[in-house]
């Protein structure tokens, strides 16, 4: 999901025209909060003995600070490194670039050489790297709720928070679906009812688009709640009386349930449920080689 703002820039008058056009620049931020961009390989067909050079941007999409960013070559058969640059530079071993935190739309640039090491005879080889950053996310879900001794609907609707830009995201699913008919149209809506318990599934989804991502696995402690005019039901499975979850959410095993009962007294109030939850991320970049023998 790509997410932007409109950054209107001053605009000086031009007398000469009459007119003043205000120009417009748009920010664009996407799930995929960091990626790889403006990848250059010297050659893919580099004679052994030799040395090839692979360099990259490491961009920052996001809309806040990215707080830690691992760049590690972890796989090289065929190939000697020699030299890795990234802000600074280091020779390594272990070849990889820690930054500490990365800006919002920021980036930074790394090089690394590789000498081919010697064959007799054309040879593929594959050079790997993983990208591994930690990130987190928010979301939030407005409930209505009604006691039904003094209105028979709510007067406000179900909403939820648009959800924080990166890959993993959660969706709130509160189990209160109802159908209504106005005008031969079935309207579905969601309200609660004070002191009845209902449940609420937290459905995990990765909306990346990147490739070769590996599988995400969000310990228990990393997702939690908080709960304004509501309390924790009778059937809470997978979160605490303070609403810490009690297991790691996967593409396996994907949903966490709680219950929740409506605590206000007024006609009409609304729960909020707030979901917060942090993770690592990884996905992996290769580059294909054939190394070609000296030439004698």
């Amino acid at each position: 999901m790509n997410k932007s703002v409109v950054i209107i820039p001053l605009v000086l008058i031009v007398f000469l025209s009459g007119c003043v056009k205000p120009e417009t620049t748009e920010v664009l931020f996407r799930d995929d909060a960091v990626t790889i961009e403006n990848l250059i390989v010297d050659t893919v067909a580099p004679y052994s003995e030799t040395t090839v050079n692979i360099e990259f941007d490491v961009q920052s999409n996001a809309d806040r600070i990215v707080p830690k960013i691992t760049v590690n070559f972890f796989d090289m058969p065929g190939f000697t490194p020699k030299l890795l640059n990234c802000k600074t530079e280091i020779k390594g071993p272990p070849w990889k670039c820690e930054y500490t935190q990365m800006e919002s739309l920021d980036s930074n640039h790394i090089s690394i050489k590789l000498e081919a090491l010697k064959i007799e005879s054309p040879t593929p080889f594959t050079v790997s790297f993983s990208v591994n950053y930690k990130y987190d996310g928010k979301k939030e879900a407005l409930i209505p709720v009604i006691n039904p001794l003094i209105r028979k609907e709510p007067l406000f609707k179900f909403s939820q928070s648009e959800p924080t830009v990166g890959p993993i995201l959660f969706e709130i699913q509160p189990l209160l679906e109802r159908e209504k008919i106005v005008n031969d149209k079935i309207i579905k809506e969601y309200w609660a009812i004070k002191g009845n318990e209902f449940t609420t599934k937290f459905v995990l989804k990765d909306v990346g688009t990147i490739k070769n991502v590996l599988p995400v696995n969000i310990p228990a402690e990393n997702v939690e709640f908080s709960l304004t005019n509501l309390k924790v039901g009778s059937k809470c499975e997978n979160f605490d009386a303070n609403g810490k979850s009690n297991r790691y959410v996967d593409k396996t095993f994907n949903t966490l349930i709680c219950s929740f009962i409506p605590d206000a007294g007024q006609a009409e109030f609304t729960g909020i449920i707030r979901l917060s939850y942090n993770y690592n991320y990884e996905f992996i970049r290769s580059v294909n080689f054939v190394v070609q023998p000296s030439v004698r």
